[in-house]
């Protein structure tokens, strides 16, 4: 069993290096960020004492936020559903705490998975979105509004 904690930004650089991102997906302002204002959440394997997984959302401009997770492939295999009844407890969460009319997110195109998560978050695809990260990934805009 996996337990949602308090996000803190050392959080990601422990996560980080187990998914294989670059750290220009998140710059640590943004991570200083949404855990100064409570706006993100870390998944903790109290057996291993390590973090698996961390996600939030950052704000755009006045109600838009940019939903994103980083997760590795132990949460993704062992713990999907306590995964997909985190993240949907944390979007409910912040949509109302801070008003957001829409929460928007990127997938990886090649990923079925992410894209079939997406949607049963409730998520509409808007379209592709070539090129669009700092690795250059082609991806799939999708977004829910309220």
């Amino acid at each position: 069993m996996i337990e949602r904690v308090d996000f803190e930004p050392f959080h990601a650089r422990e996560v980080f290096p187990r998914v294989f991102l670059h750290e220009d997906y998140l710059p640590e302002e943004h991570l200083q960020f949404m855990w100064q204002h409570g706006m993100a959440w870390s998944l903790k394997n109290p057996r291993t004492e390590k973090y698996v997984a961390f996600g939030g959302i950052l704000p755009m401009w006045e109600g838009v936020g940019e939903l994103y997770s980083f997760i590795t492939e132990e949460v993704k295999e062992q713990y999907p559903i306590q995964l997909h009844k985190t993240a949907k407890k944390f979007i409910q969460e912040v949509q109302s705490k801070f008003g957001f009319h829409r929460i928007q997110c990127i997938v990886a195109k090649h990923d079925p998975i992410g894209y079939k998560w997406a949607k049963s978050l409730g998520f509409k695809d808007e379209g592709v979105m070539e090129r669009y990260t700092p690795d250059k990934t082609t991806v799939i805009r999708f977004a829910r509004v309220w």
